[in-house]
């Protein structure tokens, strides 16, 4: 016997039930704030990053290996996103690492005396391994591993959030314009054929009408014999 949840109605009225469409206003606008509200959660998350940014800013000197967290692009994903970093001071006259650029050499238009700092990128995973211990660290250590936990819980908080945000992303993308031509076909070819049902369903409900007409006129005619039988036989 099927089920069925307890906020199911099933009417027992032939035409009963809504003509409204399934994606209606009220479930639209749910939707709509399911999505508002995953997209706030995900600011609030960035806000209490910042947080953690300035903390670190804070508790460590400005010195080779301090931890930070950049903002960056992803090439996939809109928006910038965290990305736990250690900066590291450059020898004099070099330039910060780049993908097809060797860096153990003179830089051609760079001050040899001067020292440049770049942004390395670090795991994400266990973060405050990555705190140093050494001479200007070593006396707030403990609270910047604290810090780089929270960071760390933030980020894997984040990181979950935004792959439902991206999976509705990815399934848009997949439906994409196909789907909605698909759909738009289906109800051309409905508009198409819709006459001619509307024309078949009148000429059913035609027919049903004489039809019911000539069952009535039996009716009346065989209660009139009836009738004409019984008078017949109370006048014998």
């Amino acid at each position: 016997m099927p089920e069925f949840d307890q906020d199911d109605h099933i009417s027992d009225e032939p035409e009963g039930g809504s003509d409204l469409p399934a994606m209606n206003s009220e479930l639209a606008e749910t939707l709509g704030d399911i999505v508002a509200q995953l997209a706030g959660d995900l600011m609030q998350i960035d806000l209490q990053l910042v947080k953690c940014k300035r903390a670190l800013a804070l508790l460590q000197p400005k010195k080779d290996g301090r931890i930070d967290l950049k903002f960056w692009r992803k090439p996939t994903i809109p928006g910038k996103h965290p990305a736990p970093v250690r900066w590291r001071r450059l020898k004099a006259g070099l330039e910060p690492p780049r993908r097809g650029v060797k860096q153990g050499r003179q830089v051609p238009g760079v001050d040899p005396r001067k020292r440049r700092w770049t942004a390395i990128r670090v795991p994400a995973q266990r973060l405050s391994m990555q705190a140093k211990r050494s001479m200007g660290f070593v006396e707030t250590h403990p609270w910047v591993v604290e810090v780089l936990d929270m960071t760390q819980k933030l980020l894997e908080a984040r990181g979950r959030l935004l792959e439902q945000l991206c999976s509705l992303r990815r399934y848009e993308a997949r439906w994409g314009k196909v789907g909605r031509e698909w759909v738009a076909g289906v109800g051309e070819d409905l508009d198409a054929k819709m006459p001619g049902w509307e024309a078949v369903a009148a000429k059913k409900k035609e027919l049903d009408r004489a039809e019911a007409e000539e069952a009535r006129r039996l009716v009346e005619a065989t209660n009139e014999a009836d009738r004409l039988r019984t008078w017949v036989v109370r006048n014998d």
